[in-house]
């Protein structure tokens, strides 16, 4: 048998169309699941140790970049990625050049790192704090 399912689509999909649960519920839960810990969180994610506990713990919203950086440096797939993003309270508009940026980067989050998002994102004229990925010093 195949690696998809009706099944599996159909739950796949809820999740991305229907979003439910917490923002520190779901995070609690992927890091449990990646085994994320304060020690690796900032090397997957460029965000420093701080971000790490305020994201665990307190049930303010991030900044959609946070959720970016989250996403990719984790690489976590497109349905959880957006599943994600919409737990945040964001969604990635089309007409917006910056969110297809971060689209972009989500769908191809297996083959980048922040350092090359952020290099890109300069490319494109993006360099303000809330627009960059991570939080660590840039490289």
């Amino acid at each position: 048998m195949g690696k998809i399912s009706a099944d599996g689509f159909e739950r796949r999909f809820a999740l991305a169309s229907r979003p439910h649960g917490t923002w520190k519920d779901e995070i609690n839960r992927l890091f449990e699941k990646r085994h994320v810990n304060s020690r690796t969180f900032g090397g997957y994610t460029e965000l420093d140790e701080t971000m790490y506990y305020r994201l665990k713990s307190k049930d303010e919203q991030p900044k959609l970049a946070t959720v970016i950086s989250l996403c990719v440096g984790l690489s976590l797939d497109t349905l959880t990625a957006y599943h994600l993003i919409a737990l945040a309270g964001y969604a990635l508009l089309p007409g917006n050049r910056l969110h297809l940026l971060y689209a972009y980067f989500i769908e191809n989050s297996a083959d980048l790192d922040i350092n090359e998002c952020n290099k890109f994102l300069q490319d494109f004229d993006y360099c303000k704090k809330g627009e960059l990925l991570g939080s660590r010093p840039r490289k």
